[in-house]
């Protein structure tokens, strides 16, 4: 019977490891040299991503000369503001950067580059949420009370009606209904509970904002 060499195995699975790593090294560093390495800086690094749309439509409206869009109250630069006014909506025909991510964090932010057409336009014709399902934003009153459109973003709060912003307010609190109380900064509570108990929710003093997804859907009619 022919005697089992351990030292022959041991010389024959060397060499066999010996070809495996000739053969495997030399690819992984071909493969590692294709790759992109990652590089390290200092600080954050600015992400921007733009999607250019030319003629693209955009609805705005200027309050207290300045101009914002309305599905996101972003204000906008552009020079077709010089034919707006206080108060007006308009739909711009523009070419646009929509910008995206980046160290400010935009999201879909209109970057004006060119205006083609500016349209006024009535903000009752706009899909606007009801203000008794939404409380910020641009929403629309309805049968609510008095005014037609109630702006809430970004420290703007404010009454439209008949095409001007009738009436602005400084603070807000939370009522113990689960309303929301827009006023003037000088008008106590005791005088808001007495109007809202007379059935007064919108003035120059103070407005009412519903509950969340309370009573009817209002109308812009």
């Amino acid at each position: 019977m022919k005697r089992f060499s351990y030292t022959g195995s041991s010389v024959f699975k060397y060499s066999i490891r010996l070809m495996f790593l000739c053969v495997i090294f030399p690819a992984v560093l071909l493969c590692g040299c294709g790759r992109k390495p990652k590089v390290s800086t200092s600080g954050t690094t600015d992400e921007m991503f733009t999607d250019t749309q030319y003629d693209a439509k955009i609805y705005a409206f200027m309050y207290e000369d300045r101009v914002y869009t309305v599905d996101s109250i972003y204000e906008i630069k552009t020079y077709a503001a010089e034919s707006m006014k206080n108060g007006g909506f308009y739909k711009l025909t523009a070419d646009v950067n929509y910008l995206n991510g980046g160290v400010a964090g935009y999201v879909n932010y209109p970057e004006i580059k060119d205006v083609s057409e500016c349209e006024e336009i009535s903000p009752l014709d706009l899909n606007l949420p009801s203000i008794t399902k939404s409380r910020y934003g641009l929403c629309l009153i309805g049968d609510y009370s008095d005014g037609d459109i109630f702006l809430n973003e970004y420290g703007k709060t404010a009454i439209w009606k008949d095409g001007a912003w009738i009436y602005r307010y400084d603070k807000q609190y939370d009522g113990e209904d689960g309303t929301l109380i827009c006023c003037l900064k000088d008008v106590s509570k005791e005088t808001i509970n007495e109007g809202i108990s007379d059935g007064v929710l919108c003035c120059r003093e103070y407005f009412v904002v519903p509950a969340p997804d309370t009573g009817d859907e209002s109308s812009g009619a």
